[in-house]
């Protein structure tokens, strides 16, 4: 059976949805990548925290890659990244905006795994987060970071679930409605 062309507009949808979320994660990601760069000249640090960026940043390109393969090598990608921005953030000075990183990991994220999988990624990085604002900024520093950062969080993740929800439900619908009209077809021929 040939797709109609409005089901081939809610996929065209869903897939320029995809590509906007992916857009979002790598301006976030460089956005960071331009704030290390321009606001700190040599760190003592300043070539590992490169290689990571770097090594980051590398990751982030071939992740369709990752997602495209099966959940386990999505959740090695994850874990990876997790690491790279854990490092990142523990090396001295201490640069709190190193936590934004998970934002891009949490829209990756959404984009692949069920509900309740993207629940558990959310929370972890929630609490990843908060253990690393309190050991490098302390409670009155960290405090604040913690309850914007999870804000972040929740609202991206929120958001994207929300988008991810509302294309399945158009997806279903077209879907209704193709077999609908073959079965009005099949009507009109007898």
């Amino acid at each position: 059976m040939v797709d109609s062309p409005k089901a081939f507009g809610t996929r065209s949808m869903a897939r320029q949805r995809t590509i906007i979320t992916h857009l979002i994660a790598y301006l976030v990601a460089t956005g960071t990548v331009i704030r290390y760069l321009m606001a700190y000249h040599g760190d003592s640090f300043q070539w590992i925290v490169y290689g990571l960026l770097a090594a980051f940043i590398l990751l982030m390109l071939i992740e369709p890659w990752f997602s495209h393969r099966s959940p386990n090598t999505t959740h090695l990608y994850l874990v990876i990244q997790t690491g790279i921005i854990v490092a990142l953030a523990l090396i001295p000075p201490n640069y709190d905006y190193f936590s934004l990183l998970f934002l891009t990991l949490i829209i990756q994220a959404i984009e692949v795994f069920a509900p309740q999988i993207k629940f558990l990624w959310i929370s972890a990085y929630t609490i990843i987060m908060a253990i690393l604002m309190l050991y490098t900024q302390g409670l009155s520093a960290g405090l604040p970071f913690i309850v914007i950062f999870t804000v972040l969080y929740l609202f991206f993740g929120s958001y994207a679930a929300v988008m991810r929800s509302a294309d399945n439900a158009r997806h279903q619908s077209q879907e209704l409605l193709t077999e609908l009209q073959d079965a009005h077809q099949k009507l009109l021929i007898y």
